[in-house]
């Protein structure tokens, strides 16, 4: 029997280094992809499917909703323009069910308290909460949305531990910077946990029902360590080995650390669907790039400064809290005017990238 994987949510409650004081970031991306939920509403969601039917609610879920508050505008957006396509029908609109998901171990007290029910708006739809990743009921939902949740891993890719596996990702503490092996391994899970992600949704979504999914990724022929964040990932690893080298730690338990995370080509991302089967990709377009000297500087200030208290912090070993400490304690101000003066090193692989999926009528056993 496998082991229970240890789950890694986000910061919770308000406090200086909760999610809820860190993600204006993700909070962007929610902002950026406003108009193309419109657009493939308008364009692709075919109300004159009978598993439209308006006397019944209308059921999204956002999935990796995290503590908000970024969750509730992302819904905002898929409820308004669902009922911007009823009226141009025009038809009388449905009730909305949003289903709000995310670990077990998610801090949805936050979540729920900060509910746009709760403080006095009407967001016009009923909520409710949903921890863990056990499957929804077949044919439950008819519009599916994440945000920046698909880069993360299941987890660790566990060939980049095996110190006799040519993929031994020895003094790194992600595929940035490594061979071949090392990013072929990270694929492999992301494949994984991208066709096992594939499967469960095509149980829980109606046929003709989308998806929508914003998630980082490279440029085709671009390489993660010729971005931005290849970049902050480099010097996160070279921070924990020179703290190794200097004592702090050692040099074993820096390489049983790797950061579970995978930022796709856009042909990986075919390449899953394709074997899936279940889906199609209805639209796939760039909600924008990120351009080196402002993804630097804001990441380091907000994101990383972020990832080092959540992640970090997360993991059993003394390490991580030695570095947690060392890390605060940089002067940021020089460290990211070190980042940008070098940003011309760097190239703008690295782009926000936004994909509608629509769930087959029929095609394979798993959609029927």
């Amino acid at each position: 029997m496998d082991a229970i994987e240890v789950q890694y949510p986000m910061n919770g409650g308000h406090g200086p280094y909760s999610y809820v004081q860190n993600s204006s970031y993700q909070k962007g991306v929610v902002d950026a992809a406003r108009d193309v939920i419109f657009q493939v509403v308008a364009e692709k969601l075919d109300l004159g499917n009978p598993c439209f039917d308006s006397s019944n609610p209308f059921r999204i879920a956002d999935l990796g909703c995290s503590t908000g508050p970024n969750t509730f505008f992302a819904m905002q957006n898929v409820v308004e323009a669902v009922k911007l396509k009823y009226q141009s029908i025009p038809q009388t609109s449905p009730e909305f069910l949003v289903f709000f998901n995310d670990h077990t171990d998610n801090d949805f007290n936050v979540l729920f308290r900060s509910l746009p029910h709760n403080t006095g708006a009407s967001p016009g739809y009923f909520a409710a909460g949903v921890p863990g990743s056990l499957l929804f009921p077949k044919n439950t939902f008819h519009f599916l949305h994440s945000s920046y949740a698909l880069q993360w891993l299941s987890k660790v890719p566990k060939e980049v531990l095996d110190r006799d596996s040519p993929a031994w990702n020895k003094g790194k503490i992600h595929y940035t910077g490594s061979d071949e092996h090392v990013t072929k391994a990270f694929f492999g899970q992301f494949q994984k946990d991208m066709d096992g992600f594939l499967k469960a949704r095509a149980q829980e979504m109606v046929g003709g029902g989308l998806m929508l999914i914003q998630l980082p990724g490279i440029r085709n022929g671009g390489l993660f360590s010729q971005t931005g964040a290849g970049m902050i990932h480099f010097i996160l690893g070279s921070c924990l080995v020179e703290m190794a080298k200097m004592g702090y730690t050692t040099e074993e338990k820096v390489d049983t650390f790797n950061v579970p995370q995978y930022h796709p080509l856009i042909e990986d991302l075919e390449m899953v669907v394709d074997m899936n089967k279940c889906f199609t990709i209805e639209k796939a377009g760039v909600l924008f790039t990120l351009r080196t000297e402002s993804f630097l500087y804001f990441h380091f200030l907000d994101t990383i400064h972020f990832l080092s208290f959540s992640l970090f912090r997360s993991f059993p070993y003394s390490v991580f809290s030695l570095f947690v400490s060392f890390w605060h304690n940089l002067n940021f101000y020089a460290w990211s005017w070190f980042l940008t003066s070098r940003a011309f090193i760097l190239s703008d692989f690295h782009e926000i990238r936004i994909f509608t999926f629509a769930r087959k009528y029929s095609g394979c056993s798993r959609c029927s």
